[in-house]
């Protein structure tokens, strides 16, 4: 008996240190609850919801200024744009190169881009050029004629006198009378129309201004329509 009960002794005395060591266990973790239910009790909704507020507010504030932003974007691109476009006409009628505007516009025509380096001829150039060809362009048309009697014909033969201003008809003369007529009113549209009817011997002493004149007329029609549609 007295065995067992030193026995007993023993294993309540190995109990007591057990417990001694939960309580020192459990000490720390209820001291950490009691803390952590005090700062629930302190939480305050209120101050969510203000902070809520000021989040949305802060959103919404940012999204304004995007949108201002955007909006001055598309501002100063127009702006841009418009800049460009009265660059490019100016530089058109007046010959001079228009690379620089032409980049900064959507699908230029095939026309324009061509002659945007070295630019165009203007009208006033080609008018200019015009009545010393027209001689020309009418000696070889009078040289590959028939010749024929009469002193006017060959006075007009030997001086290669041309009319000066515009006549009906359908001789080279006549022709090219209409088109510089139409050259010096600036239409080079209708200068070309004419002088598509002359023999292809007289259009020889014009080929390259006629080239020069198409490049021009091709290009002020392509800027009149692009301008339009832009």
């Amino acid at each position: 008996l007295r065995a067992d009960l030193e026995l007993l002794g023993t294993d309540l005395g190995a109990l007591s240190d057990d417990l001694a060591t939960l309580s020192a266990d459990v000490g720390p973790l209820a001291g950490a609850i009691v803390g952590l239910t005090d700062q629930v009790s302190a939480f305050d909704p209120g101050a969510v919801t203000a902070l809520a507020g000021r989040v949305d507010a802060i959103e919404a504030a940012v999204a304004d200024l995007e949108a201002r932003a955007a909006a001055n974007a598309d501002t100063a691109e127009a702006v841009a744009r418009d800049a460009a476009r009265d660059q490019l006409i100016i530089a058109v009628e007046s010959g001079l190169p228009y690379a620089d505007a032409l980049e900064q516009l959507p699908e230029a025509p095939e026309a324009l881009e061509a002659n945007a380096s070295e630019g165009l001829p203007t009208t006033a150039e080609l008018a200019a050029e015009f009545p010393a060809l027209a001689r020309a362009a009418l000696r070889e048309a009078r040289a590959a004629e028939p010749a024929e009697g009469g002193l006017g014909s060959l006075a007009g033969r030997f001086l290669n006198a041309r009319s000066l201003e515009p006549r009906e008809g359908d001789d080279p003369d006549a022709v090219l009378s209409r088109a510089e007529a139409a050259m010096r009113g600036g239409d080079v549209a209708a200068a070309l129309a004419e002088i598509a009817a002359l023999p292809e011997v007289a259009r020889a002493p014009l080929a390259d201004w006629i080239a020069r004149a198409e490049a021009r007329a091709a290009a002020q029609a392509a800027l009149t329509d692009y301008l339009q549609d832009g």
